[in-house]
């Protein structure tokens, strides 16, 4: 099982880790969206070319494989470190939620996430995940 813990750093809204996953340089962004209240990741290869950019980064969801933009293996998923399920805020980051990494085929010990092919629901209307609990207006 390839289990990661990629460490966010408490009180920092703008932050750029570097990671290997899969045997590939990764730089990962992490940035706070003060208007929106959430968190969001964009993925680039070392050399700056970018992947993608400004994910929300939900809850127990996973956040990068339905693109067909990265060829990894596992995924990352940003989970609360308990299991809990509330929206995580700002001061949660590098502390009580973290960003992981995983092959969620042969992870046993983390919540298995929801399927990201083959549902006939959707995460915005099936209740599967916890989106954000309050508006979800774009302004």
């Amino acid at each position: 099982m390839i289990l990661l813990e990629i460490p966010l750093i408490a009180g920092s809204a703008d932050q750029s880790l570097d990671v290997t996953l899969d045997n590939v340089p990764y730089t990962l962004r992490v940035v706070w969206n003060e208007r929106g209240g959430y968190w969001s990741l964009s993925v680039a290869l070392r050399d700056g070319e970018p992947l993608l950019t400004n994910i929300k980064m939900v809850n127990n969801y996973p956040l990068v494989k339905r693109f067909q933009r990265l060829d990894m293996a596992g995924e990352l998923f940003f989970l609360h470190k308990s299991g809990k399920t509330y929206r995580p805020t700002y001061d949660d980051v590098g502390g009580e939620y973290g960003l992981y990494y995983y092959d969620p085929e042969t992870a046993e010990d983390l919540p298995k996430p929801i399927p990201t092919r083959g549902s006939t629901q959707s995460i915005w209307d099936g209740g599967n995940s916890i989106w954000d609990g309050g508006s979800s207006n774009w302004v």
